[in-house]
């Protein structure tokens, strides 16, 4: 009887589960029609994947909403040169098990345990581990130390992007030993960015053309995701179209490596031309207010400031704004009262120059602006979170700022943290990030991570603030933590943006040496390619033109600013051009993931039959530099570049022609 019993819970515990590590997302929207605009009532919307579907009806508005499960899909677990995990033993077990891995390179690892449902029971490891074997035990406890109910359980082996993921089995009574019996199916490896659970899409009305859309991903979120359908009353033809990607290095705004220089004694115009030849389009520009420790700007230097800046947009570059009082140590820096006056004396220059001010420093605050040493106590708490204050409130409100540490922020902040909903919501909590003046260059970067959390803590941290803010910084010395994988793996995970050229020089040789240089200039910020599109095989005025964009971002980072999205439809004779708002916010085209852009919009009346370019144009919202091709975003694809006009050629031979053709 005891050993029947056992068989049994064997088998119960061993069925296929409905899900694992799954929550739900929402999905809300309307159907309406195509040439009218019209609601759709009683329309069916049927969302299928691999775990089946779920049908939803369309109300009299036209409006439906539904949830859907969201689930990280699981492939074979073979991750080679990356990591091994091994399977638990004893398995079954009770009350306590041992899971085996190998890392075959240092690395920041996770080593966690999940309920069925996706629910986290335990964390054994998070942090730092050397190359080789390790061992870590479950004793069956959660985090509080509360004893787990026998049940199937996920253990999930994180490093990087990267994860293995492996069941086992608690029972109740005694250990089996030695493993002798494997949980069914134990097996499964995430992808190097864990993907979520997509669905193909249709919606059926009688009297219209059956909708259909493959690969439709909801974006984990509090917020439904919008999805907003368009029927029309006979199908029409579609043609797709497949692009190369490219794997060169060009300048793209706002991203990258940057050129160091002070914006007093800025270099000659020649220098500024020639950093778009090293694919540079950042400065890191301090002002040097040395000279005005003890009084206020006069008017004359924030004129010769301001001359400066026009040099910069005359040269296609941004920079990245920072005051400085001192540059050593121990050199003084101003009393609070002066730096808070300084900050208003800045307003108009900056009102002046924003749209080439791609972000600012807090800065102000000791040694190069730092934040840090100040000879006038303003490296505390509050004095910190008044000077980070103050800059906000010149700044534009679409502009960020950063902090040193990530402790400034939970302390400007009351431990309050990002969430997507907040992004670039205006507020201060989304308008602050970080830079990072030693990254990589200890255990703690040199007192960027405090002791308020070890390092893969801080790292956490940082990496939800930084998905939706800023950032960026400079490395400055050499250690373990600089080798190439790890490296990747930080830039990765902090959605890093930005990074000293020049500094340190024996880190920037390693990776030269070691052979990932390239790619952490590829990656830098974001890095968007065009994978397919979609369109109507025949587009006619006054009627619905169908687009699908797919595009991947394979940078670290989405661009940090707003950035104009836009299909432009241009008349290969004569020119004339006409441009659609693809109304999407390419700041949260989060790096590692994928946008798809299904889109319908209603030709004019009055377009001139003939054959036209389609293009995509991710230009600068700015009014001066809208239409400079230089601050325009260029996508990762072979001959699709117009540089002429900063726009980016999807297709050259789109025909409009007639209704009665």
């Amino acid at each position: 009887m005891f050993v029947r019993g056992i068989i049994t819970v064997l088998v119960l515990s061993l069925a296929p589960l409905p899900c694992a590590l799954c929550s739900e997302v929402a999905v809300a929207g309307t159907v309406s029609d195509a040439v009218t605009g019209a609601p759709i009532a009683d329309a069916k919307i049927t969302f299928s994947s691999f775990s089946g579907e779920k049908s939803v009806m369309s109300g009299d508005d036209g409006s439906y909403s539904v949830s859907l499960p969201d689930v990280t899909v699981g492939v074979d677990d073979a991750v080679p040169g990356i990591m091994q995990l091994s399977q638990n033993y004893p398995n079954p077990f009770n009350p306590s098990t041992v899971i085996d891995y190998e890392l075959r390179a240092p690395a920041i690892i996770s080593l966690e345990l999940f309920s069925v449902t996706g629910q986290r029971v335990r964390t054994l490891y998070n942090g730092f581990a050397a190359a080789g074997l390790h061992s870590a035990v479950w004793d069956g406890c959660d985090d509080s130390g509360r004893k787990m109910s026998a049940a199937v359980y996920l253990y999930r082996l994180r490093a990087g992007n990267t994860s293995v993921t492996k069941k086992m089995l608690m029972i109740d009574g005694g250990s089996f030993g030695g493993g002798s019996v494997p949980v069914a199916g134990g097996d499964s490896r995430f992808a190097a960015k864990p993907a979520f659970l997509s669905y193909d899409v249709s919606v059926a009305k009688e009297g219209y053309a059956t909708y259909h859309e493959a690969g439709f991903a909801p974006k984990e979120s509090s917020l439904p995701t919008e999805k907003n359908f368009y029927l029309e009353t006979e199908e029409q033809p579609v043609r797709s179209v497949v692009f190369t990607e490219s794997t060169d290095d060009f300048p793209n705004p706002e991203r990258g490596f940057y050129s160091h220089t002070v914006l007093n004694t800025l270099p000659d115009d020649d220098w500024l031309a020639a950093q778009k030849n090293e694919n540079i389009t950042i400065l890191y520009t301090e002002l040097n207010a040395e000279e005005y420790r003890e009084k206020d700007f006069d008017q004359d230097f924030l004129d010769s400031m301001n001359a400066q800046f026009s040099r910069i947009r005359n040269a296609g570059l941004k920079v990245i704004f920072n005051v400085v009082y001192a540059h050593n140590i121990g050199e003084p820096d101003a009393a609070k009262e002066q730096v808070l006056r300084h900050i208003e004396q800045l307003r108009p220059l900056i009102e002046e120059n924003w749209d080439v001010i791609y972000v600012a420093k807090t800065g102000f605050i000791g040694p190069w602006g730092e934040m840090h040493s100040s000879t006038n106590g303003l490296d505390t708490p509050e004095n910190i979170t008044e000077i980070m204050n103050k800059v906000l409130g010149v700044i534009p409100e679409d502009r960020m700022v950063m902090l040193r540490t990530p402790i400034m922020k939970v302390n400007a902040f009351d431990s309050e943290v990002m969430t997507e909903a907040r992004a670039h919501d205006g507020s201060r909590l989304a308008r602050v990030g970080f830079f990072n003046d030693c990254f990589l260059a200890s255990d703690s970067d040199y007192g960027t991570y405090t002791s308020e959390k070890d390092r893969a803590g801080w790292i956490e941290y940082m990496a939800n603030e930084t998905k939706y803010t800023v950032f960026g910084g400079e490395t400055c010395n050499m250690s373990y933590l600089a080798e190439c994988e790890n490296t990747l793996y930080e830039m990765n995970k902090l959605s890093m943006s930005w990074l000293n050229k020049g500094w340190h020089p024996a880190v920037r040789q390693n990776w030269e040496e070691k052979g990932c240089l390239p790619e952490i200039s590829r990656r830098l910020g974001y890095r968007l390619v065009m994978r397919e599109m979609k369109l109507s095989e025949r587009i006619i005025p006054e009627r619905m033109f169908h687009t699908s964009l797919m595009i991947e971002n394979l940078g670290f980072a989405a661009p940090v600013n707003p950035r104009k999205a836009e299909i432009v439809l241009k008349n290969n004779e004569s020119g004339q051009a006409v441009s659609f708002s693809l109304d999407t916010d390419p700041r949260t085209w989060y790096g590692g993931e994928m946008q798809t852009l299904v889109r319908r919009f209603k030709m004019p009346a009055d377009l001139a039959p003939g054959t036209y370019t389609l293009l995509l144009r991710l230009a600068d919202p700015c009014e001066r530099l809208t239409d400079d091709p230089r601050y325009s975003i260029r996508l990762a694809n072979t001959d699709i570049w117009e540089a002429e006009s900063g726009m980016n050629i999807l297709a050259d031979d789109i025909v409009v022609s007639s209704p009665d053709e």
